[in-house]
């Protein structure tokens, strides 16, 4: 917004448009013309894909798709495009469509002087992203709502986030906002042309991380540093600048587990410990039903923002999963299952894949599904089981979820919550609960999220020895999977009309069935990740060795390429987690050239702030240590001596170990890593190589624990 404020000022103020006839009107409030009101209106929405789409199927403001369509109609109509890009959980998208794109005034000046897009963030993420970048370079910050508005072929010249309905804290209101807008575009058109190009410009130059060598120095130690250096001592976890919310961050809790457990270093692993305890203690866990909200509004992890992520409960659920395993420690195998039931019960859906999320408020609140007073609790529960629990989860009369006198459930440091009377308490309340008006579930069914989930559900499956979560696993592949086209590809979700998927949703996915298939050996779920692999590098590659987000079919004003993780790890950093796998396996699909190229395309970033890629340094660092590869060799996977072997297999958690069942299948032979590989004559024979050169096979399922416990040293 800064840059085109310096540029483009428009040549006399519209002060008339500002004006309204009703007194009762706040100040600066926006008030379109009466023949602004009568413009043409079509909804065209209803049919959306999306359901965040269809929520504003029935504003007054003639939102189109994204699409090439309504560019053209801008060009024809010589107007510019006003762009709204946002998410179904989304609290503040909801706030300013109630506020402003539910009015019919400024909805009429909408649909007169632009050509109103409406986009849905997690379906079309390569859009977002290139406009959020857009949104931080023009006004500063980035968040959502995000409020762009663009010439006809795409390119932004304003930018923001939220606007209010009148001026408030700094911001002008929407109204005018739109204003100004529109007088610069009539006014200064030739002017905004060159301002869009210098913006263009400078997006192209940031699209991609700073190439390089491969790194020299310790990856895997500066990704660490570059962590505990913003660490909050005091209540864990890392802020977010100026800002105190908190957010999960599960990439960095994952690489933090495997660069610990390569290193041995009970200081780096003592990170991850006091930042699951302080999140399952604190309001970002739901000690009722399961799961975790998006983030905390405080450094203490006490009050979330109450929406439920698909992607972060299927990541913190791996996470944990691990932990309890690396960790040693019980609870974080208990909040791993809490979150595996969460997903299972609320956000599967009966086809097997996974729904996206679960909006922040219910009955317009935000919030109320999940905060609880002490009379309130005390009217449900016995008196000595009520006061346990206020005591235990900290309900007081003066609450701490803003002024209501309600309290966001934190439970008490040290105290065991499967003690006492809290568990029958809590199974009471949340009884209760579902009587309350329910937040709204946006159910679509976005593939890379299911892949991480299918990643999350298969871990938790064998580290815990849960067999549910291993079926819930299997339907959500073969959901995802009946979807992919012909020839090979993946759509970003499993809707009739579908957009193109991106890099994330092919990364995630051939990442979450190569986790299947450790849980599951079930050659299926190898070979497609090999085949998704396969796709990843035609569509995805670029000439610099690195990935684009997007396909170049997609469209968009740059070409996208971003090896950094945000709330879901890097598409980058997956595709080379897949890469290395598939190569400890021996498929003609990974080469050491093509992995190595993906790296130095990124080594900028490898040398210079690796921890703001964790996902993909991890994967450097990993690529640096010898890798490990299991072998059972079986005649079928109904022996029924696998089992034992796999059940030692599965005692342990170690990044770069890869299991493989081989069971004399003949489309595996192009497997180097399983060939010549035989059971034994009575059963499963057992192999346990490091960097491909493997030990004496054996028979016996005691010998093979031992093998494996010195190949993990």
């Amino acid at each position: 917004m800064l840059l085109l404020l310096a540029c483009l000022t428009p040549e006399a103020p519209q002060e008339a448009e500002l004006a309204t006839s009703d007194p009762s009107m706040p100040e600066g409030y926006h008030v379109a013309s009466t023949e602004d009101q009568s413009g043409p209106w079509v909804n065209r929405l209803a049919n959306a894909d999306s359901p965040y789409l269809q929520q504003h199927a029935d504003n007054p403001v003639d939102w189109r798709e994204w699409g090439e369509e309504a560019f053209e109609e801008a060009r024809e109509r010589n107007l510019p495009v006003f762009l709204s890009v946002g998410y179904a959980a989304c609290h503040w998208c909801h706030v300013m469509a109630h506020e402003s794109f539910e009015d019919p005034l400024i909805a009429a000046q909408l649909n007169e002087h632009f050509i109103p897009i409406k986009v849905d963030r997690e379906e079309r993420p390569d859009v977002d992203a290139v406009y959020m970048d857009a949104v931080v370079m023009l006004s500063g910050h980035g968040g959502w709502p995000a409020s762009l508005f663009l010439t006809a072929e795409g390119v932004p010249f304003f930018a923001g986030t939220y606007y209010p309905p009148v001026p408030a804290s700094g911001r002008p209101s929407f109204g005018q906002v739109l204003d100004q807008i529109q007088g610069i575009w009539t006014q200064q058109q030739p002017k905004v042309g060159e301002v869009s190009s210098q913006i263009q410009a400078r997006l192209a130059a940031q699209a991609a991380p700073p190439a390089g060598d491969l790194p020299s120095s310790d990856v895997g130690e500066a990704t660490l540093a570059g962590m505990r250096k913003g660490w909050d001592r005091e209540h864990a976890g890392w802020s977010g600048g100026s800002q105190p919310s908190k957010f999960p961050m599960p990439s960095r809790l994952m690489a933090i587990l495997a660069l610990g457990q390569l290193r041995d270093d009970a200081s780096t692993l003592s990170m991850a410990q006091q930042m699951l305890s302080a999140m399952d203690r604190g309001g970002v866990h739901d000690p009722l039903g399961g799961g975790f909200h998006r983030y905390s509004v405080d450094p203490a992890w006490t009050v979330p923002h109450f929406e439920k992520m698909l992607y972060d409960n299927a990541q913190l659920l791996q996470v944990y999963a691990v932990a309890n395993v690396v960790l040693g420690d019980a609870r974080y195998g208990q909040v791993a299952r809490d979150t595996a039931d969460y997903l299972i019960r609320d956000m599967q859906a009966p086809s097997g894949a996974f729904w996206a999320s679960e909006d922040a408020d219910s009955g317009g609140e935000e919030g109320t599904f999940y905060v609880w007073s002490p009379e309130q609790v005390r009217e449900l529960l016995p008196a000595e089981q009520a006061e346990a629990f206020l005591a235990a989860y900290q309900v007081s009369t003066e609450g701490n979820f803003e002024e209501s006198g309600s309290s966001v459930l934190n439970r008490s440091t040290g105290l065991d919550p499967e003690s006492g009377l809290l568990p029958q308490a809590r199974t009471r309340l949340y009884g209760a609960r579902l009587e309350r008006i329910p937040p709204p579930t946006d159910t679509k069914l976005v593939v890379a999220w299911n892949g991480l989930a299918i990643s999350g559900l298969s871990t938790s499956a064998r580290l815990l020895e849960e067999p549910a979560y291993l079926r819930a696993a299997q339907a959500a592949a073969s959901d995802v999977l009946s979807h992919r086209s012909e020839d090979g590809a993946l759509p970003r979700t499993l809707a009739q009309d579908a957009p193109i998927g991106t890099l994330d949703d092919y990364a995630a996915m051939a990442l979450g069935l190569l986790d299947l298939y450790q849980a599951d050996p079930d050659p299926r779920w190898l070979l497609e990740a090999e085949s998704i692999t396969e796709q990843i590098l035609q569509r995805f590659s670029t000439p610099e060795g690195g990935f684009a987000q997007a396909e170049a079919s997609a469209g968009l004003i740059v070409t996208r390429q971003d090896a950094t993780d945000g709330a879901e790890p890097s598409g980058w950093g997956m595709a080379m987690q897949v890469l290395l796998r598939l190569r400890s396996y021996g498929s003609p699909v990974a080469s050491s050239e093509r992995i190595d190229a993906g790296f130095a395309a990124a080594g900028g970033l490898l040398e210079q702030a690796p921890w703001a890629g964790s996902t993909l340094s991890s994967a450097y660092a990993l690529s640096q240590q010898p890798s490990m590869e299991v072998v059972i060799a079986v005649k079928d996977l109904q022996d029924p001596m696998l089992p034992f072997f796999l059940q030692a297999y599965n005692a342990a958690w170690r990044p770069g170990v890869v299991l493989a069942v081989h069971t004399q299948d003949s489309r595996l032979e192009a497997f180097s890593a399983l060939s010549a590989k035989t059971p034994g004559a009575e059963g499963p024979r057992a192999y346990v190589c490091v960097d491909k050169a493997c030990g004496l096979p054996t028979t016996d399922a005691n010998t093979f624990v031992t093998q494996l416990e010195r190949g993990l040293k």
